[in-house]
C-alpha cells in the first residue's frame, strides 16, 4: 500500500451516513424539511444558498458524531473527491 488517497469511494463512507443521507432527500423530495433536516448538526455549513440550478452536480456530505455537518456542492464527481483526497 502507497497510503495515499484511495481509490475506494466506499471505505470513505459508512452506510449508516449513506442511509441518513438518502433518507434525507427522499425526506427533502416529499417536502418535510423539518424532517429532512433533523440529522443535521444545528450549526451545519451549507456550501451554497439562494442559487437556484438545473444541472448534475456532486453532494459532499460531511458527518461529526454521526450528524451532517456541512453540505457542499461541486460541478463533478471527480471535484468532489479530490476534496477528500479520493480520485475515482
Amino acid at each position: 500500500m502507497s497510503g495515499g488517497p484511495s481509490s475506494d469511494t466506499a471505505g470513505a463512507m459508512s452506510q449508516k451516513n449513506v442511509e441518513k443521507v438518502r433518507r434525507g432527500f427522499a425526506e427533502y423530495n416529499r417536502g418535510d424539511i423539518e424532517e429532512a433536516l433533523e440529522e443535521w448538526a444545528p450549526d451545519a455549513v451549507w456550501g451554497r444558498d439562494c442559487i437556484e440550478v438545473e444541472a448534475r452536480s456532486a453532494w459532499l456530505v460531511t458527518f461529526q458524531d454521526g450528524e451532517q455537518t456541512s453540505l457542499t456542492l461541486y460541478q463533478t464527481k471527480r471535484d468532489a473527491l479530490e476534496a477528500v483526497g479520493l480520485r475515482e
